[in-house]
């Protein structure tokens, strides 16, 4: 009984909800800007973003254990095999550069 009085109470406010709709319809919003944004607004985003970007190095540098020590040093096959990664993806860029 209470599960059909629920279900018929939802039903009501749903077709009343509908009628208001049809009878007070709003315009929808815009799914864009209307104007640009202020200068100074834009300003103050990029600042606020800087400042995150900054206080998250700072916390990463705090929590990296590597800068306390703890990191053993690399290998030199480890060295090498980041020259070589970096030489073949310089010439990667290189020939889509010429490509081009």
């Amino acid at each position: 009984m209470l599960v059909t009085m629920l279900t018929a109470l939802y039903m009501m406010v749903k077709t009343v909800e509908e009628m208001s709709h049809m009878w007070w319809s709003q315009p929808d919003p815009m799914p864009y800007m209307l104007s640009q944004p202020i200068p100074w607004q834009i300003h103050s985003v990029s600042n606020s973003r800087r400042e995150s970007r900054i206080e998250e190095r700072r916390n990463s540098q705090k929590e990296s254990s590597c800068n306390n020590g703890a990191c053993a040093p690399a290998s030199p096959e480890v060295v090498k095999a980041a020259a070589t990664i970096q030489k073949e993806y310089r010439k990667y860029q290189q020939k889509k550069k010429d490509g081009n």
